[in-house]
Parts: C-alpha cells; sequence; structure tokens
C-alpha cells in the first residue's frame, strides 16, 4: 500500500504520498502438525526410512538439499529490499482518491512471503526497503520531519505487518508450506485479511496523528490501504514463494503454471482498475467543469458590465451641461451601490501645462505623482499635459488618489491606445495609491475610457479594481468547492488566487480578452469537492479484485498443488502398483459413511466396510442384489428413480432414505450420486451419510421455538414484530387479549388493521425511523374500544442482518397507573406552588409595610435613609440642585391636648394628602416622625420649592375637618435646605432645613423659610 501526494490532476494540500510494506516473523520452536502427515505418507510412498532430509516435504515430492538459511545470503536480501522499493514505486499508479492509497500494494505479499519463508533475518531488509520507499515518495514535498517521521511510521507498520503475517502462517500452514489443499487455501484466505488490517491501523492511524490524513478520509483510507494490502499479499505471495518457498520442488514445478494466469489476471485487473479509476474521476470532474465555466462567464459578463458602466458616465460628461462634483457623486453613488466591488470611479481631465496653475486653484488640489520606489505623493514634475484625478467616489478611503496624475500611475502609452480605439482600455496590474500609500502591496488595475468632449473638457472616466477583492466576489459562490487563480498573461502577474502553498497543477483552463488584455483563469477541485464527489465503483472495483484475485490464486494453487501431488503419485505408483491398490482399498474402506461405486450396468463394483457392515449384509449378497437391496420396499422405486436421473443427464442427485440397519430402527440417510466417467464408461460415485441425529436436532429446534413462543406470550407486555410493509409476524397473547382479537388473526394483517386509527398514523412515522436503524421510545393514549383510556409507554427496536433493518420489534407497556399517579403528583405540585405564590405575595407586602408609614401611607424615615443618599449621589454626578423641606403642623400638641389623639391623626392624615396631591412623581414624601413631613424635590431650586411649599401651607390652611360637633383647622411652617448650597450630605440638609423650620416657628408660624448659608 502507499499513501502518496495528489497527481497533477487532483492536487491539493495533501501531505505527501507515502508506501508501506507487510510483516514478518519467526518459526514457531514445535513441530508443525502437518510434518507427521508428510513423514507418514512418504512412508507410505515408499520413502526409504533411512534417507537423509533437510527439511519436511509436501507428499510425493522429495526434500530440498540445500537448508533453507543458506539460500538468505546477502545477495537474496538486498534483492529482497530492492524489490519492495520498485515494485512499491510501480503501484503508486494505482492510487485513488480522496486518500489517495494504493489500490494494490505488491510489496506486502513480498515481505510476508519473505518472513514465511526467510525468517527475522528478513525483516530489517523489509524495514529498510519500505523506509527507502516512503522517503524516495517523500523528497518530491521535500523531506521535512514530519515527512521523515511519516516514512517511519509506515517502515514500523509495514515491518509489523510482515512479521504477524509470517508467525500466523507458519502456526497455521506449517512449514514447509506447500498451500496444495482446501483447508490450507482457506485458513490462507481467511488470515490474509486479518493480518493486512495491521499495516492499515497502524499507519492511517499516524498519519492522521501527523496531521497528514484528513479527518473524513480516515476510513476510506484505511479501507482502500488494507484491500491494497490484501490484494498484493494475494498476488505476490504465490510468486514470492515460487523463488523462494519450502517444499522447493512443488513451488518449483509450479511456476509457469502460477506465474502466467497470475499475472494476466493481476495485468486485466489493473488495466479494468485504471480505466474505471479514470471514468469515475471523469464524471466526478463533470459539476466542477460547469462551476469552472460558470466562473469565466460571471468574470466576463462583469467585465462588459464595468466598459458599460463607464460608457454612461462617458455620456454624462459629453453632455453640454458641465458637470460639477456634485453630480458626479450622485451619478456614480447608484453605480456603486449595484457594484460594491468596485474600488473607486474617476474623472481624469487634461490639463495643460500653462493652465495647471488655474486647475489647481479652481479645484484646490494639487496635482500630484509618486516618488520611484516610494510610498509618498509628491508635486508632479514639469510636463506638457497632466490628467489629474479631479472627482473620484467614493472619496472616503480613495483620498490619497485625489489629484494624482493618472498617466503616472498606468503609462501614457495605454491611455493613447484608448484614445485611438476609443474603448474601455484596462491597465496592467499595479499596485494602487490608496493601497502604496498605507504599505499593502496589492494588485489592482484601472479600466479607463475617452471622453473627447464636453464642458468638462477632454479626459477620462476610470474603474479602478482591486482584483484579489473584484474577483474574490464575483466567483465566491464557487466555494468551498474550488481553488482559482487569475493570471494577466500579459503581464504575466497573478491578479487573484486562492490555491493553497504547494498545489500542483490545475485541472481546468479558460481565456478572456477585455480592454485589450488577456486573463487566463484556471482552477482546481478542493479536497471538500473531491470527498462529496467521490464515488464507490473503485471500492466496488477494489472489492471484486480482492475475490477475483483471491479465488484464481486459490484455484491455482489448489489445481498446480493437486497436479503436482498427482504426477508424484503416479510416479511412485507405477512403480508400487500393488501399494497403491491398497492404499485405495484402505482409503476407501476408511471413508465416513457409506461409500459405493456403481458401473454402467447399475452393478455396484466397490463399497466400502460401512455399507456391509451396517446393514448387515455379506459382499456377495450385496453384488448379488445390488445396492438397492438395503433400501426398504416402500423407498425402493425412489432410489431406482434417481439413479436412472443421474445415468440419464449424467449429473447429481441427492435423495433422502428410511435405511434399516441390521437389528436397529429405520434411520435416516442422506444419500447422493455423482455421474463420472472413466475410459469410456460411465461410473457413479456415491455416499450416503446417516442424518438421523440432524433430523432429531431440526425437531429439537421446533420444540425450542414453541418454548420462545410460551415465553412471548408470558410477557407483562405487548410484543409484535412489523416487517417492512407493516404486515406483522408475530404478536403475543397479551396484546391479542387487549384488542379483544385472536393471535391467528392479527399475525399477517398490516398494523394499520389492530391498531387504534389515530395512533397508527403517529406509528407509521417512528416505524420509518426505526426502519432507518435507529431506536424509538414513545408514549401515546390508546383509545380501544370498550375499554377505558390507555396510557402507554413503548419501544421500536430494529432487527439487523447485518447492515439492513428486516423488522421491528414492538414493546408496549401499560402505564395507565403510573400516569394516574403521576397526575396527581402533578395537581399537588399547582397547589403547593400556589401556596408559595401565596407566602411570595406576603413577604412583599411585609416588606411594603416595613417602609411605610401606616397612618398615612407616607414612606417612612427608614426609607428616606435608605435613599436620600442614593438621590444626593445622582445630583453630585448630573449636576443638578435638590431640595430638603422640612414642615412641621403649629400648635398641633395643643390640639392633640385639646380634641385627642384621634382628632389630631385625621390632622396628620389630611396634610398627608395634601402633600401627596402636590408632589412630584420624581419628589420623595416622608412622615418623618409625629407631625413632621420632609419633603425630598430633586432638580428644583430652593425658591421653586418655597413657592410650592407655600401654596400647601395656603391650601392647608383653608381645609377644615368636622371632628364631632367642632371643626377643626391647623396651620403649617416649612423649612427649605437646598444641594449643595446648605450641605453635601444628607445629615447636614436635613439639620439646615430643620433650622429654618426652627425659625419659620420662631417668626410667628405658618410660614416658609428658607436656610440661610
Amino acid at each position: 500500500m502507499a499513501w502518496w501526494r495528489m497527481p497533477p490532476s487532483c492536487s491539493t494540500h495533501v501531505a505527501p504520498r507515502w508506501s508501506k510494506s507487510c510483516g514478518s516473523t519467526v518459526c514457531s520452536g514445535t513441530m508443525p502438525a502437518r510434518w507427521t502427515r508428510f513423514t507418514s505418507e512418504r512412508r507410505r510412498y515408499g520413502r526409504p526410512s533411512g534417507s537423509r532430509m533437510t527439511e519436511p516435504a509436501a507428499p510425493g515430492f522429495p526434500a530440498s538439499r540445500a537448508p533453507a538459511a543458506s539460500r538468505w545470503g546477502w545477495p537474496a536480501l538486498v534483492a529482497l529490499g530492492l524489490a519492495y522499493v520498485f515494485s512499491g514505486r510501480l503501484s503508486l499508479m494505482l492510487a485513488i482518491p480522496p486518500g489517495y492509497a494504493s489500490a494494490i500494494f505488491p510489496p506486502a505479499g513480498i515481505a510476508v512471503a519473505a518472513v514465511l519463508a526467510g525468517g527475522l533475518r528478513t525483516l530489517p531488509w523489509i524495514f529498510a526497503g519500505s523506509l527507502a520507499l516512503n522517503l524516495w515518495v517523500g523528497i518530491g514535498g521535500g523531506l521535512e520531519g514530519r515527512v521523515v517521521a511519516a516514512g517511519f511510521v509506515i517502515a514500523i507498520a509495514s515491518s509489523l505487518q510482515a512479521l504477524v503475517g509470517g508467525a500466523a502462517l507458519r502456526r497455521w500452514l506449517g512449514l514447509p508450506t506447500p498451500m496444495d489443499d482446501e483447508r490450507a487455501l482457506l485458513r490462507f484466505l481467511l488470515l490474509i485479511p486479518l493480518v493486512c488490517t495491521v499495516s492499515a491501523s497502524l499507519s492511517v492511524g499516524g498519519l492522521a496523528l501527523l496531521g497528514m490524513v484528513a479527518a473524513g478520509d480516515g476510513a476510506s483510507s484505511w479501507f482502500t490501504w488494507w484491500i491494497g494490502d490484501t490484494l498484493g499479499v494475494l498476488v505476490m505471495l504465490p510468486l514470492t514463494m515460487v523463488l523462494v518457498g519450502e517444499p522447493r520442488t512443488l513451488w518449483r514445478s509450479r511456476a509457469s503454471a502460477l506465474f502466467a494466469p497470475i499475472l494476466i489476471g493481476f495485468v486485466l485487473f489493473v488495466a479494468i482498475f485504471v480505466r474505471f479509476s479514470a471514468w469515475e474521476q471523469e464524471e466526478s470532474l463533470l459539476e466542477f467543469k460547469l462551476l469552472s465555466r460558470e466562473a469565466v462567464e460571471r468574470l466576463d459578463t462583469s467585465l462588459d458590465a464595468q466598459e458599460a458602466l463607464l460608457e454612461q458616465t462617458e455620456r454624462l460628461f459629453g453632455s453640454s451641461d458641465y458637470v460639477t462634483r456634485a453630480e458626479f457623486s450622485r451619478y456614480t453613488t447608484k453605480a456603486l451601490q449595484r457594484y460594491p466591488m468596485i474600488r473607486a470611479i474617476e474623472w481624469a481631465p487634461r490639463v495643460p501645462a500653462a493652465a495647471r496653475r488655474a486647475f489647481e486653484q479652481r479645484e484646490s488640489v494639487e496635482i500630484r505623482e509618486p516618488l520611484p520606489q516610494s510610498q509618498k505623493l509628491v508635486r508632479a514634475g514639469p510636463r506638457d499635459e497632466y490628467f489629474p484625478i479631479t472627482y473620484i467616489e467614493p472619496y472616503s478611503g480613495n483620498e490619497a488618489a485625489h489629484g494624482l496624475d493618472i498617466a503616472v500611475r498606468i503609462s501614457r502609452a495605454m491611455l493613447a491606445r484608448a484614445s485611438a480605439s476609443g474603448r474601455a482600455t484596462v491597465s496592467a496590474p499595479v499596485v494602487l495609491v490608496q493601497d502604496l500609500t498605507q504599505g499593502r502591496n496589492v494588485l489592482g488595475a484601472v479600466i479607463v475610457l475617452p471622453v473627447a468632449s464636453g464642458n468638462n473638457g477632454d479626459g477620462y472616466v476610470a474603474s479602478v479594481l482591486r482584483m484579489q477583492d473584484y474577483i474574490g466576489g464575483i466567483v465566491a459562490f464557487t466555494q468551498p468547492q474550488l481553488y482559482l487563480r487569475v493570471d494577466d498573461v500579459g503581464a504575466g502577474k497573478t491578479i487573484y488566487s486562492n490555491l493553497p502553498a504547494g498545489a500542483g497543477a490545475t485541472l481546468f483552463e479558460a481565456t478572456l480578452d477585455f480592454g485589450g488584455r488577456q486573463y487566463r483563469l484556471q482552477s482546481m477541485p478542493t479536497p471538500a469537492y473531491l470527498h462529496a464527489h467521490h464515488g464507490w465503483q473503485s471500492w466496488g472495483m477494489l472489492v471484486a479484485g480482492l475475490l477475483f484475485i483471491g479465488l484464481l490464486s486459490s484455484a491455482l494453487l489448489l489445481s498446480t498443488g493437486h497436479t503436482a501431488r498427482i504426477e508424484a503419485e503416479v510416479a511412485e505408483r507405477t512403480a508400487a502398483l500393488h501399494d497403491e491398490k491398497a492404499f485405495t482399498e484402505a482409503v476407501v474402506r476408511s471413508l465416513p459413511g457409506m461409500f459405493y461405486i456403481l458401473d454402467d450396468q447399475r452393478r455396484i463394483v466397490r463399497w466400502n466396510h460401512n455399507l456391509t457392515a451396517v446393514f448387515g449384509v455379506n459382499e456377495q449378497a450385496l453384488h448379488d442384489g445390488g445396492v438397492l437391496s438395503i433400501a426398504p420396499e416402500e423407498d425402493r422405486e425412489l432410489a431406482r428413480a434417481a439413479i436412472e436421473r443421474v445415468y440419464r443427464t449424467k449429473g447429481y442427485e441427492e435423495i433422502e432414505l428410511r435405511l434399516q440397519a441390521s437389528g436397529t430402527p429405520p434411520r435416516r440417510f442422506l444419500v447422493n450420486g455423482q455421474y463420472v466417467e472413466i475410459a469410456g464408461r460411465g461410473y457413479l460415485i456415491g455416499t450416503g451419510v446417516d442424518i438421523t441425529e440432524r433430523r432429531e436436532m431440526e425437531q429439537e429446534v421446533q420444540r425450542g421455538r414453541k418454548v420462545l413462543r410460551t415465553l412471548i406470550d408470558a410477557a407483562p407486555v405487548w410484543l409484535t414484530m412489523v416487517e417492512r410493509g407493516g404486515r406483522m409476524l408475530i404478536a403475543n397473547r397479551r396484546f391479542g387479549e387487549t384488542f379483544g382479537l385472536p393471535q391467528r388473526f392479527i399475525e399477517g394483517k398490516h398494523y394499520s388493521a389492530v391498531f387504534p386509527p389515530e395512533n397508527s398514523v403517529r406509528m407509521e412515522s417512528m416505524l420509518e425511523a426505526s426502519f432507518s436503524g435507529r431506536e424509538i421510545e414513545f408514549s401515546d393514549e390508546w383509545h380501544i374500544s370498550g375499554l377505558p383510556t390507555l396510557h402507554v409507554h413503548g419501544k421500536c427496536v430494529p432487527v439487523m442482518d447485518g447492515e439492513t433493518v428486516v423488522s421491528v420489534v414492538i414493546a408496549i407497556m401499560d402505564i395507565t397507573e403510573v400516569h394516574h399517579v403521576q397526575s396527581s403528583l402533578r395537581t399537588a405540585n399547582a397547589a403547593l406552588e400556589r401556596r408559595v405564590e401565596e407566602i411570595r405575595k406576603l413577604q412583599a407586602l411585609l416588606q411594603e409595610q416595613a417602609i411605610r408609614d401606616p397612618l398615612t401611607g407616607l414612606f417612612n424615615r427608614r426609607y428616606l435613609d435608605e435613599t436620600l443618599e442614593v438621590e444626593l449621589i445622582k445630583a453630585q454626578r448630573a449636576g443638578y440642585p435638590v431640595s430638603i423641606v422640612m414642615g412641621d403642623i403649629d400648635r398641633f400638641k395643643k390640639l392633640n391636648d385639646t380634641y385627642g389623639h384621634q382628632a389630631g391623626d385625621q390632622v396628620i392624615r389630611m396634610l398627608a394628602d395634601l402633600l401627596r396631591e402636590h408632589a412630584r412623581a420624581s419628589d420623595i414624601l416622608c412622615r418623618y416622625g409625629g407631625e413632621e413631613f420632609l419633603l425630598v424635590m430633586p432638580q428644583m431650586s430652593p425658591r421653586d420649592a418655597a413657592a410650592r411649599m407655600d401654596a400647601v401651607r395656603l391650601a392647608f390652611g383653608e381645609r377644615r375637618i368636622t371632628f364631632g360637633a367642632f371643626e377643626l383647622a391647623a396651620t403649617i411652617s416649612f423649612g427649605i435646605s437646598a444641594y449643595p448650597d446648605d450641605g453635601k450630605v444628607a445629615d447636614r440638609l436635613i439639620a439646615a432645613a430643620d433650622r429654618a423650620l426652627y425659625e419659620a416657628k420662631a417668626n410667628g408660624r405658618n410660614r416658609v423659610e428658607l436656610a440661610r448659608a
């Protein structure tokens, strides 16, 4: 398997590609189980017991004359490393996206075969070959630290895989490894896919940790890596074993039979795979090409729109009226709203040298030019004429270009070409003055169109574009599917690019001409595009190739092994025909079950001992009566018809007969017959196997199913199984009892015919979700005829067959009683919440009472202490005055002593109501104590407060209270202090107001006094 950089056709910022190898192992210290069979068969085939062997060999093959270790000297080990490197490099041509792991990796097979045949001595060379291959591949992207680390990771993983693979094959196939029987080949085919997960898992995991495998490509990379290794082992291990495998005679004899078919199959697979991959890549790039063409068309259309905009602006200046700066601004504002990508629209009139001074005075601008190799703009030097930028919109952000001689920025030759053609002309890529003065090295372009006449004079209108922003806005729709680059062909400069660093060749290229310049647009798909458009055809081909190569290798190994074995056995049997015949007879006699052969006259010509021993017939009786003599009378015609069909069709038949052995009850046998033709004569070779126990096991399974059905029916919930299409396959007894239907009626019916109608609609969506592989829980109300409303809770569980959902089990529990208990709890909780709310309101009432005077309902002194300081802080911050008013009812003690406290309380309440009427919403009105009241008046001067309190004083003196037979009246005095004149803290302000109140009392009462400074 190889991990490699994308080819030029798909290159993005993907990590460099890598190659990897398979592993190695040591031979088990114990003698393989196959050794006993090999040596016993050698003795059976007549090998001299005293012959000297250096290694065991497969039956029928002589032992190798040289020890295996002698074949693994320096030349062989160096050849191993070179074969690993060069075969791995060639395999990189088959890498597929998005992970770009090689589709078939021959070094994996070479490495496993080397460890299997050569042992641990081959491991260092496998590691060196893998590391060399990875570093060779990584040179293209630079041998940075991460590249070298990845090379070591893959080399270690590949060597470990070779170690595991070689050890596993030695353990399960033994040494030597002829691989010439079905069991060995089956183990080989099962072991190799498991072994090849080692390098795939370690290498892809290591590359992911190094940031060289994208998160979304991990699974696909692992799969391609694994299947590439598996294919490499299936192809190369047999071919490598031809060169180095043991037993040598067997493997050498397989050379011609293995090399050509496997290589042809391999080349055929590679050719089909390459063709398939090319077609798949072409299909995946169709949308990419459409997006690229649309980007070209949009860019072309946008440039044409720029030319049209300049032509409209040229007509504005070519009219008979003089165009003012304000008119130019109004005109271009709409255009800039339509094309926000435009950096600026400019008007540059022609100014002769003689008119320069007058122009600069009239326009209040200095004609300037940039210093060469500098970011500074200076006064333009003397020349015959100038083309200063006079009008520019938008002005904000483009101030640096005002007054710039446009001929210096884009060359007079270009202006001359524009005047000669009368068409829009584009400048070569330049750094805009707006960016130059800010130290930004961003390329832009200027599109100019000549204005030949008009009251503003001749000159040029221009559209200024910052190309990275302009083109980026046009092609924004391609993100994140495409990487784009636009080059000015004539200037050889890139004016727009979002290609990542290190990107390879692009896949699409188009040119467009505009304004006398040619632009080339190139594009390539992003990793996101390739990942989204990656098909499964290549993987399907890999799976098909895996099966094809595996079957081909197995068939060839099996056939060549058998062929070689038969050839050796024929040679030996020619010399010892008697022993061969005896051996054959022994094999026939040792076969399990019955064995027989019929000739073309339907006579039995050979049979094994079991046939006579089991049924208690002698050989003569069997020969005279034929094989049908052991069949009961009622099945004899069935057996005769089957034998005739075999001879007539020259095929195969299999029937089940009841045969009665001697002294035993009848037993069931599965008897088969296969037609074969030997030396021009037709024979039927048949076997018979006692299947009585198997039939009894099947009956036991049936009984188990009945037990399972009993358990299902005993379940305390409703159980049913629904297949795709909605048919109910099974339903337990509780389900039928609930719906009042027999089980045999429910099973086979659509669930909508059993479930309540309103619940069937909801069940449809839940079943749809379950058939997509999800477990669904639900709660519902069921209204079944004749029953009270049921509250149920259930679950839909998918039944999987591999990756496919074949049915859904629905388990439903009646939770009506639980629902009633929960309902009672909710009622209790609601009552508890109401009680809590009452307590909360009571707490709020208590809090309110804590800051209110109970007699008047006004705030009390406690509230005043909490709020006055806050109000003074606000006044200090905002700088407004605050008036503090202290009021006291005159001669209140006398009124209290004369008429009683109840009369006094009524007078206090009357004053409180009057103060509340005259107070503003922002004022703080408090009962300060006894008959004293305090009023805080923010943002009011002391004189305004005195006027307001004087009105209160007069209104209070006019009010009367009827108390029994008396009519009561009283007066009030006020003292007023002011923040900040009389103090800046609450205590001093209240004390100043109290002194003013005292002065009002001293001066005759029923008056308002201001505190004195």
